[in-house]
């Protein structure tokens, strides 16, 4: 009888703090977040197979090897590797050959990726360009540091620096090193 009188008093406190109407909102509020809550954590899971079907519909076909390599070549021409990169046709599929230097290597790679991720290719894209061989086109017989740095070739050209011999400029001339920058931006660095 005690344990009903207490449980009446505690209803009777509820009712006198919140009124009917507030009663019912707090209800609502309450079973919407849980509503809420759950379909938040369902979310990720529907979506992450939502996203699977639809990039699996979705990625464009290059069955022949005339449609890959319309696309290779757009994006060698983007990257400005159209001059150094040749792209070759045989019973492999598509090959892509050429000298370039270190730096250029990871950006091919990443291109003939991109390609692989984003097409359904019929036929096999094989990047086979490899690191152009850095050495200088002369010989270096003396080289002088200090205030009037300069070197001597092979030829017996003496070259300061800012001179340019055989396509390749005379950079810096350090205590322990003599650096040329090539043509194409490339920097080889000789110890001496």
């Amino acid at each position: 009888m005690a344990a009903s009188r207490r449980l009446r008093r505690k209803k009777s406190l509820i009712k006198r703090l919140l009124p009917p109407w507030a009663q019912i909102t707090a209800v609502s509020l309450m079973l919407l977040f849980a509503i809420t809550v759950t379909s938040w954590i369902l979310q990720p899971g529907m979506a992450e197979q939502s996203n699977d079907t639809t990039a699996q519909i979705s990625k464009p076909h290059l069955d022949d090897q005339a449609a890959m390599r319309a696309v290779v070549d757009h994006m060698l021409r983007e990257r400005q590797l159209n001059n150094q990169v040749k792209i070759d046709t045989s019973q492999k599929g598509i090959i892509l050959r050429g000298s370039l230097a270190k730096e250029q290597l990871p950006i091919v790679q990443r291109m003939v990726d991109n390609v692989e991720n984003n097409y359904q290719l019929g036929v096999p894209l094989i990047n086979d360009t490899e690191a152009r061989a850095t050495t200088l086109p002369f010989r270096i017989t003396q080289i002088t540091d200090g205030s009037k740095a300069n070197i001597v070739t092979d030829d017996g050209q003496r070259l300061f620096i800012g001179d340019e011999h055989d396509g390749f400029r005379l950079v810096r001339i350090s205590a322990n090193e003599v650096q040329f920058s090539g043509q194409d931006n490339s920097d080889i660095t000789v110890n001496w």
